[in-house]
């Protein structure tokens, strides 16, 4: 690796491991070039997910700790997984992979990892495993991540895979693709996942370290919901399902900021400038493209309901202020 390294420093370039075993892992923290690195074996659309999804969030412990950024493959945002492969690809943190052939991508689902240009709106840190997910358990899937906005507080992001070995959706190529990715080796001895899920309940310090309350946002229905320390994922049935929650801060004017609900990752830091509140309000300042149109919502925790939305557009500036209020 070191020509490629060597040739790709002189001509201002970043490179990509692929694949890579752990002592290229190691190897990268002296090749200042490698900025990231593929976590998972190849894609298949449609497919046996849990050879998948697991061991990318597992290796991705490793890929940050060693100063990498995690990549999960492409895939194609036309198959029946899309949305679960396109959220798990932005709460990566990496690249984000598109591969449809032309015209067949939804941009609309891809709309929801980025900015109108493009540019991808990401949480502070690939999202990992929540710890319970190495120990025996009957829960579904559950991995996290978050955005941290100094004093404003920690935004925290959990997905939620419905991963089953006995579900009666898994099909026999699910399994032989299983066995035949790694070399007939049994998934169990490689990932906890339980033969059914039965354990919906998420435990707010337990699984996530978090002592205060917080609005629980559902991502995909729009319900939301205090508690202070623990809430009930609504039951997700079918196999490879998903459910996406944002744990929003509750601010001390009893005012929650929800953020940009249409984003996978609702308050990036390319996104939001500035976050202040008044006795009423929340106000924030905002980046983007010229001309593009940004919608917010936040949460009356004090009042137990939504705050009106807001809809704030990009100055020629490249910025632009809004304001929730009661």
């Amino acid at each position: 690796m070191g020509d490629l390294h060597d040739a790709a420093a002189e001509q201002d370039l970043t490179m990509q491991l692929c694949m890579a075993g752990a002592a290229n892992l190691l190897d990268a923290l002296d090749r200042p070039v490698a900025t990231t690195i593929r976590t998972s074996i190849d894609y298949a659309a449609g497919v046996s997910k849990e050879s998948f999804w697991p061991f990318f969030h597992q290796v991705n412990m490793l890929a940050w700790a060693v100063g990498l950024l995690p990549f999960k493959d492409n895939f194609h945002a036309a198959e029946r997984c899309g949305t679960a492969e396109a959220l798990i690809s932005s709460l990566g943190a990496g690249m984000v992979g598109v591969g449809d052939r032309l015209g067949e991508a939804d941009p609309a689902l891809l709309a929801h990892t980025c900015r109108q240009d493009g540019l991808l709106l990401k949480p502070d840190r690939p999202a990992f495993p929540i710890d319970a997910m190495f120990l025996e358990h009957r829960r579904p899937y559950l991995v996290s991540t978050f955005s941290r906005r100094g004093d404003r507080g920690t935004w925290t992001y959990l997905a939620a895979f419905h991963l089953a070995s006995d579900h009666p959706e898994r099909s026999d190529e699910d399994e032989l693709f299983a066995l035949i990715s790694y070399d007939g080796k049994s998934l169990n001895d490689m990932f906890v996942w339980p033969e059914e899920v039965k354990d919906w309940r998420v435990d707010l310090e337990g699984d996530l370290g978090i002592t205060d309350r917080v609005l629980v946002y559902d991502w995909r229905t729009g319900d939301a919901r205090l508690t202070r320390d623990s809430f009930e994922i609504p039951g997700i049935e079918h196999l490879y399902d998903f459910g996406y929650f944002v744990l929003a801060p509750v601010f001390g004017n009893g005012l929650a900021l929800i953020g940009e609900a249409d984003k996978f990752v609702t308050v990036a830091d390319k996104r939001f400038v500035s976050i202040d509140t008044t006795a009423d309000s929340i106000a924030v300042g905002l980046a983007g493209v010229p001309g593009e149109e940004i919608t917010l919502l936040g949460y009356d925790c004090d009042a137990d309901r939504m705050l009106p939305p807001e809809t704030a557009t990009i100055e020629a500036s490249g910025e632009a202020q809004a304001l929730l209020s009661r």
